[in-house]
């Protein structure tokens, strides 16, 4: 059995005294107990990750081991960039339906920047995902947060055993569904065709520092000016701040808009919606030169 592991550096086991004693460690280890067969756990994670990262990780990554289940970290980070939020959760749901794949969802509890809690739990009722929501598992339990973390977003191992036993618990009660019907789409943009490009293949004016943060994905640059040529209506630009916070982009010759990073925040989305399915001309412009992940598009 083969059970994959998406997340943000929570789900690399970050705040854990080691990684076996991170949630993801535990879980494959009460699976073989519950099961009493071998199950193995590849972990996916990628530390500041928000849905569509997530998105992207799944399907370039994660559907390489052929998981028979996946275990997804929902919504961490996500109060960050909440318009691609829910339309990437979303997908990231139709994809696990659509490949008959089983998918549990953990909204972990921190004090950092969640995305909208209501919403999540909405949407993945709508498509039957079971999720567990770790604040009110921990309300239940009268635990606070500052005795499950010592900075108030990585779980202590105390947090990791936590989030285990409320999968447990779960996996016990209910099997997760396999075939459920898919529901409407209730989010925009459609990111189900979603695919990364690397900084690496449209950098024109660079520095090339090549950085190795999406796990094989692609290459980041850092650059001062940038141009691609692309086929979809929808792109999201993946940028990280050196020096500057003074990023600009504009599609088709149109009117520059000015990117609006998160303060102290190394990794930072940018969504564009064009009005039409065409071919399209994106240009990057920095104050100074910064680091440029590449973009996701959805085609």
């Amino acid at each position: 059995m083969r059970v994959l592991f998406s997340g943000t550096s929570i789900t690399c086991g970050t705040g854990a005294s080691d990684y076996a004693h991170s949630f993801a460690a535990q879980i494959v280890m009460s699976l073989e107990k519950d099961l009493k067969a071998k199950v193995h756990g590849p972990n996916i994670c990628f530390g500041g990750a928000l849905a569509v990262t997530q998105l992207a990780l799944l399907k370039h990554e994660g559907l390489k081991w052929n998981p028979d289940m996946i275990v997804l970290e929902a919504g961490t980070l996500d109060g960050f960039s909440p318009d691609l939020f829910l339309p990437a959760m979303e997908s990231i749901f139709r994809l696990a339906i659509q490949r008959g794949i089983p998918l549990v969802a953990i909204h972990p509890y921190t004090s950092y920047a969640a995305g909208p809690k209501k919403e999540l739990i909405e949407l993945a009722a709508a498509y039957r995902i079971p999720l567990i929501d770790m604040g009110d598992v921990a309300a239940r339990k009268g635990l606070k947060l500052e005795a499950l973390s010592k900075d108030y977003v990585h779980p202590n191992d105390r947090g990791e055993a936590l989030i285990c036993e409320a999968f447990r618990e779960l996996f016990a009660a209910s099997q997760p569904v396999v075939n459920s019907p898919l529901p409407a789409r209730k989010y925009k943009p459609n990111l189900d065709g979603v695919r990364f490009i690397p900084a690496s293949s449209f950098v024109t004016t660079a520095r090339q520092q090549p950085l190795r943060r999406f796990k094989g994905i692609g290459k980041g640059a850092e650059i001062k000016e940038a141009k691609i040529a692309i086929r979809s209506s929808i792109a999201v630009l993946i940028f990280s701040f050196g020096k500057t916070a003074n990023l600009e982009y504009r599609i088709d010759q149109q009117a520059w808009t000015k990117a609006k990073p998160q303060p102290n925040w190394f990794l930072n989305y940018a969504l564009f919606n064009a009005k039409q399915q065409a071919p399209h001309s994106l240009q990057v412009r920095l104050e100074n030169p910064a680091v440029v992940e590449g973009i996701l598009v959805s085609e």
